[in-house]
């Protein structure tokens, strides 16, 4: 008869810019926005990366001398998801690369528990996860519904932590943004950087390991991370 394996430690993925090249349609959404209302040709900035959608809304209007009218950023909130929700239906994207193999690789090892925590709205997650067939790899999945406090606040990952029944000291995060790896970090948590939106150099300040993508790590490297201290924590 075989038992259960009882799983001590897990990894926790973030979505957007880590498993799959969205962030650039996420701004494309914001683009929409400031295009229709205020006739604007917004601009990227890696500052937004990481941010919650009210406080990206605030970093965009305060850059272009918009008057923050907080009673109506809802509202401009509520028109970015649904540009974004067209575009998602649009635009043709896969993961990045050697992300559903580490997946599978974790889920087959069977020692981690797997969880996706994400800032985005549960739609356009189910929508993602779903149409690469992802959903079979995560013991649990937490949306910006579930949270209260965005990033850099820990919630998300304690949230996270305690939907696995793990310790936050025996997980391991995959993060694109210093906001999320501060998150993480103010979590307990051990920390992978993935340079998918800023520099490796820059990803070296906050995390305990940087990735290019998925292809340069193991599960035996992710194993030895859990084994050491919590340096910068």
């Amino acid at each position: 008869m075989l038992f259960p394996i009882k799983k001590s430690n897990a990894i926790i993925f973030d979505m957007d810019g880590v498993l799959f090249p969205t962030e650039g349609l996420k701004f494309m959404a914001y683009q929409e926005v400031f295009r229709t209302l205020y006739g604007i040709a917004i601009e990227e900035t890696i500052e937004r990366l990481g941010l919650s959608e009210t406080k990206a809304m605030e970093l965009f209007l305060n850059t272009y001398n918009k008057k923050i009218d907080f009673p109506k950023i809802p509202e401009l909130i509520q028109k970015k998801r649904e540009a974004y929700y067209n575009i998602l239906a649009k635009q043709e994207i896969i993961p990045y690369a050697g992300a559903e193999d580490l997946l599978k690789i974790i889920k087959n090892s069977r020692e981690f528990k797997i969880g996706l925590a994400t800032s985005s709205d549960l739609k356009s997650t189910e929508i993602l996860i779903k149409r690469f067939g992802f959903k079979k790899y995560f013991d649990s999945i937490l949306s910006r519904e579930q949270v209260i406090k965005p990033k850099p606040d820990p919630e998300v990952y304690l949230t996270s932590a305690s939907l696995l029944k793990i310790s936050p000291e025996n997980c391991v995060v995959f993060e694109d943004s210093p906001t999320g790896l501060e998150a993480a970090g103010r979590a307990g948590m051990h920390k992978i950087g993935v340079t998918t939106g800023i520099s490796k150099e820059k990803m070296q300040l906050y995390a305990d390991l940087v990735i290019n993508d998925f292809r340069e790590i193991n599960i035996e490297e992710i194993r030895s991370l859990l084994n050491k201290s919590c340096n910068k924590c």
